[in-house]
């Protein structure tokens, strides 16, 4: 994805569509005259949006850190398990 469509992706996240698509009123939203259950439905949903947007644009950099991340874990066990029989 370059980074134009990016932008242009990242200006298609609107308030207005996301309480829509939720079914929630978002002049109440704006004026903090809704639930908690309310703003944190429109929370998530704002960030699983964006987090769609970001996997869009670094999906292979995301798998490769995740790959990355269980290799060390498994060497701090390993090491670990190391130092405990010596």
């Amino acid at each position: 994805m370059s980074d134009y469509s990016f932008i242009k992706e990242f200006q298609n996240i609107k308030l207005i569509n996301i309480c829509k698509k939720l079914g929630i009123n978002q002049s109440n939203v704006i004026s903090g005259q809704t639930t908690e259950e309310n703003y944190r439905r429109v929370k998530n949903e704002i960030i699983r949006e964006l987090l769609m947007l970001i996997i869009q644009d670094k999906g292979e950099s995301l798998i490769t850190l995740a790959l990355y991340d269980e290799v060390i874990m498994k060497l701090e066990k390993e090491n670990k398990s190391l130092r405990e029989m010596i």
